[in-house]
């Protein structure tokens, strides 16, 4: 409770600091948002001791496209969406390998706020209602004794919650955006197959993972 309060207390800050300041940057009603981010993870993992070599691979990616129209000056809405893979490949010697795979995509609705902050910098606040898959397949094999499993694991995620951001500008159309943590409310269908089960679940959230650390470039036309 003490940290939604210190998230809220900042946001009207926020907020009334950019209407008390300086109106310096505006985005005008009429114009074309377009955002993106794209990430890449690699990396590899090897530790030699006396009795086994862990060995682990990592590889995966995001794209995430946004497209926005500013209905009124610094208020924009649009849709957006995102996909996202991983894998996870770790060899406990010659004995036993955990392979993990992580699949999803989500699409989104949204409506986003513009405050001044700087004559280049903006604080945004946005609104979003997303739908999100993700699958997961995790396969255990060991070789002595053999034994073999694999699990998938599928969900389908709805949420509405808001998104707190910056805004850079680098250059008059161009600027640099960055969006951290999530405050969320959302329900989950999960189903497992090994062994069955089926789960309904709905959660409030305030998530700060790295999931909701996004960094990326806008187009303002």
């Amino acid at each position: 409770m003490k940290r939604l309060l210190l998230i809220a207390i900042t946001f009207i800050t926020v907020a009334a600091y950019a209407q008390t300041s300086r109106q310096i940057t505006t985005i005008y009603r009429g114009d074309w948002y377009i955002s993106g981010g794209l990430a890449f993870t690699s990396e590899n993992r090897n530790i030699n001791n006396i009795d086994r070599s862990p060995e682990s691979k990592t590889f995966g990616y995001s794209i995430s496209p946004k497209f926005g129209y500013f209905i009124i000056d610094n208020l924009a809405v649009g849709v957006g969406g995102s996909i996202t893979h991983n894998d996870n490949e770790n060899f406990n010697g010659a004995n036993f390998t955990y392979n993990k795979e992580y699949n999803s995509y989500s699409v989104f609705a949204f409506i986003k706020k513009f405050f001044n902050l700087d004559k280049k910098l903006l604080f945004s606040l946005q609104g979003e209602l997303r739908y999100s898959h993700i699958t997961k397949k995790i396969e255990n094999t060991q070789t002595f004794p053999s034994d073999y499993s694999i699990t998938n694991n599928i969900s389908d995620i709805y949420e509405l919650g808001v998104r707190p951001g910056i805004t850079f500008f680098l250059a008059k159309n161009i600027a640099f955006e960055a969006s951290f943590g999530f405050l969320t409310y959302n329900i989950a269908s999960t189903t497992s197959d090994n062994p069955y089960q089926h789960v309904i679940s709905n959660n409030f959230d305030l998530d700060f993972n790295s999931e909701n650390l996004v960094f990326g470039l806008a187009i303002f036309l």
